[in-house]
Formats: C-alpha cells, structure tokens, sequence
C-alpha cells in the first residue's frame, strides 16, 4: 500500500464554505475517476477541509500531478496513532536514515482539535534525529514534515507540485475573443487552470 497526503490549490481554499466543499467533492471524483480509468485500486481516502490523502496499490504521482486542484501532494509514511510520543517515535525511526550526515529541519502541523503544540513535536523530535544529523533550520538540506491530523499522523520529507487550479468540471465561462494578442492567451491560461471557455468573437 501507498500512502499520499495532499493539499488544495488556492483556487479552493479561498473560497466560501459551499464553494469550498462543492469544489473539494469536484476534486474527490476526478481523482477517484482518474484511479479507476488507468485500473489502480483505491484502497481508502479521505477528503477533509483543507486536506486529503490517499492509499492505493500503485504509484500514482503522475496522476496526481496532473489533477487540476491540487497545491501538492507526497508520498507518507502513515500511523493511525495522534500522539506525542507516537510521533516523535516512529519519526526518529522513519528519518534518522535519510537526514544522517546531513543539515536537517523537522517542520510539524497540527490539527487545531488535537491538544498538542507543533513546536513541541518540532522541538522533541529534532533533538533525537540530532543524534544522527546536524539542525539547521535557516538552510536545511533536508526538511522532515510532521502532520498529526484527526485521521493519523504523516511523515514525508519531499513535496511534489500539483498542477494547481481548479478541479476540472463541466463549468463553462463565456470569454470575449478579440482580434489581439492577449484575449488567446487569457484563454489558454483559462483552461490550464481547469475552465473551459465558450468564446465569443468580437472583431
């Protein structure tokens, strides 16, 4: 199994809470229609407010990157558990391989419903993967990233780019088309931003 954990594009977290999840449940089928098109099983997934992951049986990063709606996304390692100690545990034994030798940052998110301080995660952890690399939280070469959410905690140490925009849908908008330069070039960012226009040609 394969684990990814993945944040919207700004194109939905800034709008109201209806557009929000209307744009978020958008996302939610292209990526699962996605999935099913190309034969990869979906083993579970979760698709909160400001985040979604996924588990599947397959690599799927070349999917997901190409998914309109998606700021980033990375391969995790997952644990059910939401604890202090459960994260500064299996951290230590999940990164000390890959910031061994090397300038290292340990970066946390918390969820707000969890009694817990990120800094404190942060600060925790950091001080046992100093035992195999050195802190350097201005110029890190490598950043380890910590999310304990209501559905686990995640463990990553790279962020792969999503191809931002909106979910792609049936929306239509109606775009002005002139004889210049620049309406041509609105709509192709239109579209590479997951909208597709109807044009209307004005000479």
């Amino acid at each position: 199994m394969i684990v990814y954990l993945g944040r919207y594009s700004t194109e939905i977290t800034t709008k109201s809470k209806t557009t929000r999840f209307s744009l978020i449940h958008r996302l939610s089928h292209n990526i699962k229609k996605c999935l099913e098109w190309h034969n990869i099983k979906l083993i579970d997934s979760s698709f909160e407010w400001d985040y979604f992951f996924l588990v599947t049986d397959m690599d799927v990063r070349e999917y997901l990157s190409f998914i309109g709606g998606i700021s980033w996304f990375a391969e995790c390692k997952y644990i059910p558990e939401t604890s202090l100690n459960a994260a500064v545990e299996f951290g230590e034994k999940f990164f000390k391989g890959i910031v061994k030798g090397k300038n290292f940052a340990v970066r946390a998110r918390v969820d707000h419903t969890l009694n817990l301080s990120k800094k404190q995660v942060e600060i925790e952890l950091g001080a046992r993967l100093s035992n195999y690399g050195k802190v350097n939280l201005d110029e890190p070469e490598v950043t380890c990233y910590v999310d304990i959410l209501n559905n686990g905690t995640f463990f990553y140490d790279t962020k792969e780019p999503g191809r931002g925009g909106f979910p792609l849908s049936k929306t239509r908008v109606l775009h002005l088309l002139s004889g210049g330069f620049d309406s041509p070039v609105a709509a192709v960012q239109l579209i590479l931003k997951g909208i597709f226009p109807i044009f209307l040609y004005f000479d």
